[in-house]
């Protein structure tokens, strides 16, 4: 306990003697006086009994403490609920903490966390005198402060407080306690208050230990204790790059934080003008993944949003996407013939682009072996060897250069020569390089056992990937009649295996590029690979699998740095503007005849850079999965209670209790009014007494 008040102590001092005084003043000289009547026995009885003679001390002590009741009342005296912060002399030195996170966004009775903190940080200020020190501290990705050192300029305080906007990111505690312990060097018994919701995922792992040691920290929780919530986590395609005529297909992780399960409509929309939607149903607390084919058609950089319905937290509704289009990508097929109308070229034709009208994403264009040169593969990315004849020496080491450099090479080992084909371009890649060693072709009519089937896999390649889980059946239908007899040789990966060991199918890699090869042959009269259903989607998805570049960007996220390359000329006459359209600035460095730029990301949305020619680039960014998750943890919990004096303060009272201590006048007048009416009680039982 400690009192407000001291310095009037010792003029109510003097008051305690008013008692004894009266006690003094009150006491009469025993006296002799004749009687007769035994009225006057009986009085004379009473007035010597213990209590008559005690009355008079009894009647002190009550008094006394009635006084000194009194007296304590007006010294204001308060109890040090929350510790020896209290101080009376001396200024206050107080950091307020804000949590500027995603979480602090969400509505509750019409109300954000953040608007009530800015309220309690603002009753938190009030409570200060004018000599007392404020500071502001902004837990955001970074720790901003709003002085450079303790201010005692509290009208700039509130007005930072209320020009802070919302948040869309993550707050990092950590960064913020180190952002205290340098505003507060060289104080002692500062005071600071953490104001958050205290999310959970925010307060998972905070050090408290770099603050000072005689510093008290305070919690103020503005958050509500359920909030229900659902989110869009991640979304993208199931593939790295799209081209144009792609069927690719959506994918985005919907959460539901919330004991009530969700039923709704998840959106998505496609520059502004085309709207797709699909059904989705989550059970409380959980995820789930929904996917929608989308045709992609329109070269260039398109935008897609995916939205849910409205929510107490709105931003994690929403899922920004840029999706990048290229055009048509030229495959080129070679085989001994060069014709596209027969054979195995025509299969493999017709499954790159089995589309009316050559509508899909790849091109393939058919050549004979013999034009197969350095030339030729310097304009291409991808190459699909069928039937292909002799290989030169020269034609085995243009191979073997194009796969270093990066090519992808689909190679069907279903002619006469592939086995020394085989020799010639392992020992052009340095040897020990190709995944397999090839003995005799066997041929269907030479089999007694009959066709070869599939048994075995390796279903965790993403080459293999469309026969996961019950397609795997698929597999089982394949038939082949020609194939080679061969042997692991150690190196690559075999995928698929025959019903004798003999690999059916295998990768390698050399340098830069990735190599797939198939120990059997596309023609219908080799195997029934062409006549299965599977064949041009499972071809198409190696060739896409085997693209080398890592395709758009994933979205990036609020509180991030983005950067990008243009020319001098962009930036005179183009601009970037923000989600909202609002310009944004960014820093520059000269990267030779370019310019590099880069800017912040405080909010999510698309971020757009203009350029000269009238050409837009598009950057979307989007709000952290992991604020959406919007239960508490117990600020009890948190590692401060044990590495520091630290309490939990609970409204407007609690704050009142910090600054001045927990008020105990009003007690201290009950207690001297209880002696008022015990002293009365005294003397209503002594005088009965006597009556009687």
């Amino acid at each position: 306990m400690q009192f407000l008040n001291p310095g009037i102590f010792g003029l109510l001092l003097p008051l305690v003697a008013v008692p004894l005084l009266i006690h003094l003043l009150s006491r009469r000289a025993r006296r002799t006086v004749p009687f007769s009547s035994l009225e006057l026995l009986r009085q004379s009885s009473a007035q010597q009994s213990r209590l008559h003679r005690w009355r008079h001390l009894l009647l002190l002590l009550v008094r006394t403490a009635f006084v000194l009741l009194l007296l304590g009342a007006f010294l204001r005296p308060v109890w040090l609920k929350y510790g020896p912060a209290v101080q009376t002399d001396a200024a206050r030195n107080v950091v307020l903490v804000f949590d500027r996170s995603l979480s602090m966004e969400a509505q509750s009775g019409g109300n954000t966390a953040r608007s009530r903190a800015v309220l309690e940080a603002e009753k938190i200020i009030a409570s200060l005198d004018s000599g007392d020190t404020v500071n502001l501290v902004l837990a955001g990705a970074d720790a901003d402060t709003a002085f450079l050192s303790q201010s005692q300029n509290h009208a700039e305080a509130r007005r930072a407080l209320n020009a802070l906007g919302p948040g869309y990111g993550e707050a990092d505690f950590g960064r913020a306690n180190l952002a205290v312990t340098r505003t507060l060097e060289g104080i002692t018994g500062a005071e600071i208050y953490y104001l958050s919701d205290f999310q959970r995922t925010n307060w998972a792992k905070v050090d408290f230990r770099p603050l000072p040691v005689s510093a008290r920290t305070y919690f103020v929780n503005v958050g509500e204790p359920s909030i229900p919530n659902r989110a869009i986590l991640k979304a993208g395609f199931d593939q790295s790059n799209l081209r144009e005529g792609d069927l690719a297909t959506l994918k985005a992780t919907v959460g539901n934080f919330s004991e009530q399960p969700f039923e709704g409509r998840l959106t998505f929309r496609l520059d502004d003008q085309a709207s797709f939607e699909q059904e989705t149903t989550l059970a409380p607390w959980s995820t789930a993944e929904v996917s929608l084919p989308l045709a992609i058609s329109g070269e260039g950089e398109h935008r897609l949003t995916v939205e849910l319905p409205d929510d107490a937290l709105e931003a994690d509704n929403f899922y920004f996407l840029t999706v990048p289009v290229s055009r048509q990508e030229e495959v080129l097929v070679a085989s001994q013939s060069g014709d596209a109308t027969a054979g195995g070229p025509y299969f493999v034709r017709t499954a790159v682009n089995p589309f009316r009208g050559e509508a899909g994403s790849f091109a393939p264009r058919v050549i004979p072996t013999a034009q197969l040169d350095a030339v030729a593969l310097s304009a291409t990315a991808k190459l699909i060897l069928t039937d292909s004849g002799p290989l030169t020496e020269a034609q085995a080491a243009a191979l073997a250069d194009f796969v270093f450099s990066g090519g992808a090479l689909i190679w069907f080992l279903d002619g006469p020569a592939e086995a020394e084909n085989a020799r010639a371009v392992d020992k052009a890649m340095g040897g020990g390089k190709f995944p397999l060693l090839l003995g005799p072709r066997r041929e269907a009519d030479a089999l007694n056992t009959g066709t070869q089937q599939i048994i075995r896999g390796e279903f965790r390649s993403p080459f293999l990937r469309l026969f996961r889980g019950s397609a795997r059946q698929n597999l089982a239908l394949l038939e082949i009649y020609d194939y080679y007899q061969a042997s692991r040789s150690g190196e690559g990966k075999v995928l698929l295996s025959f019903a004798d060991e003999t690999p059916a199918m295998a990768e390698f890699g050399h340098g830069l590029g990735t190599g797939i090869v198939f120990n059997f042959s596309p023609d219908a009269l080799s195997s029934n690979f062409a006549r299965q259903r599977i064949f041009p989607a499972w071809l198409q998805d190696i060739l896409r699998q085997l693209d080398q570049g890592e395709g758009p960007p994933p979205a990036s996220r609020v509180d991030t740095t983005l950067t990008a390359e243009v020319w001098p000329v962009d930036l005179q006459q183009g601009e970037l503007k923000d989600p909202q359209g609002e310009r944004v600035s960014f820093r520059r460095e000269a990267l030779g005849g370019r310019i590099a730029i880069a800017w912040e990301t405080p909010r999510s949305g698309f971020y757009q850079l203009k350029l000269a020619d009238g050409s837009k680039r598009y950057f979307a960014v989007n709000v952290s999965s992991d604020e959406s998750d919007l239960r508490l943890v117990e600020p009890s919990t948190l590692p401060a209670f044990e590495q520091k004096p630290t309490v939990e303060v609970q409204g407007q009272a609690g704050l009142r209790e910090v600054a001045s201590g927990v008020p105990l006048f009003q007690y201290f007048l009950l207690g001297a009014l209880a002696l008022a009416v015990l002293e009365r009680l005294i003397q209503f039982l002594l005088i009965r007494k006597v009556r009687s």
